[in-house]
């Protein structure tokens, strides 16, 4: 593809975050350095175990990793519900010792080394459909719990000193409660360890249609009040892509006109279109100054970049950003190039 030039764009739905504070796992993996043999005997593991997401192995209330989920969990009560715990499908794996140990440590340093695997930062309420098969439930009103199994249907479990023993069952019926954790003790009665509420009960924030509306839901719209656009910043992201975007910002400060303030242009430019966006931005700062105005602009752009790639679902390239003083920014655009001593790469 790229030897004969081809440019490749896949089109595909972003899954979204089932809970507040969610995270991808190999993307979390990959964020915390892990490479190479360990990566991919994580990888292995979390596939066997049918998890996408952080929310694919933590506990019902969202505060730890399932004690379960830290080893094979076809060894486990879960895998007698249903043979699957996603409605995604994944290829067969067969994790090694070696695999196990790395899934354990990863975790393990995730939890700052907690006994029980208590995460940092738990898991908030649902806010998307969750891709895992959720197997057990608890009816508050009712005080019961519900075990959905994929050959016996609902198996109704009633509190009896503690704890709870199963009833009945029947196949027609859906659970009503809201998502639970529990031990079983046996095969007729379980422990109640932790539930949350019902999944969706708290919708991410309303997804911005336009650009412009995403970027400021990010807030400081003092940032974007000079912003000029001829078209849709479609362009940049295409530009981003390869890689002929030229961003230049110059910062601006004059002590004795107002000591307070400091300032800054800057300009986004496609060399192969010449289209582009530009900007100023002006702070009321104690810390005003030159520098923090050739950062106001090294800001705007950044943010709005990043912006960019956020909507238009792209990585950037290779760019230029430079910050350049004592010259203007038109100028800037044409001799970007030069090893000019106000330029900062």
């Amino acid at each position: 593809v790229f030897h004969l030039g081809i440019d490749l764009q896949v089109d595909y739905k972003v899954l979204a975050l089932p809970r507040v504070n969610d995270e991808c796992i190999m993307e979390a993996c990959v964020d915390a350095g892990i490479r190479g043999a360990e990566l991919i005997g994580i990888n292995r593991a979390r596939k066997h175990q049918e998890a996408l997401f952080m929310s694919d192995i933590v506990t019902a209330d969202g505060t730890k990793i399932e004690s379960t989920l830290l080893f094979d969990w076809t060894e486990s009560a879960e895998y007698e519900l249903g043979k699957h715990r996603s409605r995604f499908e994944y290829g067969r794996e067969a994790p090694t010792a070696s695999d196990w140990q790395a899934w354990n440590n990863y975790w393990n340093r995730h939890c700052n080394g907690s006994r029980f695997f208590t995460l940092p930062c738990q898991l908030g309420g649902w806010r998307a459909p969750s891709p895992r098969i959720w197997r057990t439930f608890y009816d508050e009103e009712e005080a019961r719990l519900e075990v959905l199994s994929d050959t016996l249907g609902v198996i109704s479990f009633r509190e009896v000193n503690r704890r709870f023993v199963r009833t009945s069952s029947d196949l027609t019926a859906t659970p009503k409660g809201a998502t639970a954790s529990v031990e079983w003790l046996s095969a007729n009665s379980i422990k109640l360890k932790h539930y949350a509420g019902s999944q969706n009960n708290e919708p991410d924030d309303p997804v911005a249609t336009d650009f412009l509306s995403h970027l400021r839901s990010w807030g400081g719209d003092w940032m974007w009040n000079d912003l000029r656009m001829d078209s849709d910043p479609a362009w940049v992201a295409d530009s981003l892509r390869k890689g002929t975007i030229v961003c230049v910002t110059d910062g601006s400060y004059n002590r004795t006109i107002d000591p307070g303030v400091c300032s800054a242009g800057w300009i986004i430019m496609c060399r192969e279109t010449k289209k582009r966006v530009i900007g100023t931005v002006l702070e009321r700062s104690e810390a005003a100054g030159s520098y923090r105005g050739e950062l106001l602009g090294m800001l705007a752009i950044r943010l709005f970049l990043l912006a960019v790639e956020q909507f238009y679902q792209v990585d950037s390239t290779s760019n230029s950003i430079k910050a350049v003083r004592a010259q203007k920014i038109l100028a800037a655009v044409c001799f970007c190039r030069t090893n000019r001593s106000g330029i900062v790469r």
